[in-house]
């Protein structure tokens, strides 16, 4: 489950997210719908643990920064980043010794 709980955010003066609560259930299916500038990147990097805020994100019961949370959410952001200087099996170990995963070297062969 994530619960967001009056999160706000600003950058500066400007107020991107002003007290935003929801939650999304198991299994549900949810949109952000919104015009250019309306916030909803700015939640989305919030709930990531990529941006600071007021308020209180939870994911699956978990602190959203928490290394459980982590574990339980996958985000992909708009320009996704890679090291151009590790190859495929080293962004996978990374990500593997980053985020304190076991178990997950014979599943990474696999997509190999």
């Amino acid at each position: 489950m994530l619960s967001v709980r009056d999160v706000t955010k600003k950058y500066g003066k400007f107020l991107a997210n002003d007290n935003i609560s929801f939650e999304v259930h198991p299994g549900e299916i949810s949109v952000l719908l919104g015009p250019n500038g309306a916030g909803k990147s700015t939640i989305i990097k919030s709930i990531a643990g990529l941006l600071k805020f007021q308020g209180n994100i939870y994911i699956n019961g978990h602190e959203n920064k928490s290394l459980e949370a982590k574990r339980d959410l996958g985000y992909i952001p708009e320009m996704p980043f890679l090291y151009d200087m590790l190859t495929v099996w080293e962004h996978m170990v990374f990500i593997a010794k980053a985020y304190s995963l076991e178990n997950w070297k014979d599943y990474a062969e696999s997509l190999l």
